[in-house]
């Protein structure tokens, strides 16, 4: 029995441990959704230089009907990963729910998280300065 105890006690401080390291933390969770919406801020960008490509070609010609396809196929892989990108965000929110059952406490948590990844946005934002309605792009898509 003397044997099993200091086990007992080191695998409960190792739970205890690995619970605790769980990451919830809504400043680095909002820091890194407002990286990922730098991210798919960029793919938009790339997505729109493509689309304005597909735009141009004539579709008359069977060369350009080619990179119609091949443009259209990129505009999609990029939708795509947006998409994904989208998804980890929304898990990244989802967190909050996860871990506060008091209204109170998830409030709070949801404020932090919004600030975090409001700054962080507005870090990429000072990066691209060239666009201007970057972070108004981004409030308007979305309601915290």
């Amino acid at each position: 029995m003397k044997r099993f105890l200091p086990l007992f006690i080191a695998s409960l401080l190792l739970t205890s441990l690995f619970m605790s390291c769980s990451n919830n933390d809504p400043e680095k969770l909002g820091e890194k959704a407002g990286d990922l919406e730098c991210e798919i801020k960029d793919l938009s960008k790339e997505r729109g230089k493509l689309d304005e490509k597909r735009e141009d070609l004539d579709l008359e010609k069977k060369a350009d009907r080619k990179k119609y396809v091949d443009l259209t196929e990129e505009i999609y892989e990029l939708d795509e990963d947006m998409a994904k990108l989208e998804l980890k965000i929304d898990d990244l929110f989802s967190k909050g729910w996860k871990v506060y059952e008091d209204e109170k406490e998830y409030e709070k948590w949801e404020e932090d998280y919004t600030n975090a990844k409001e700054k962080a946005m507005k870090k990429c934002k000072e990066k691209d300065e060239d666009e201007e309605d970057f972070y108004d792009d981004f409030n308007d898509d979305y309601d915290y």
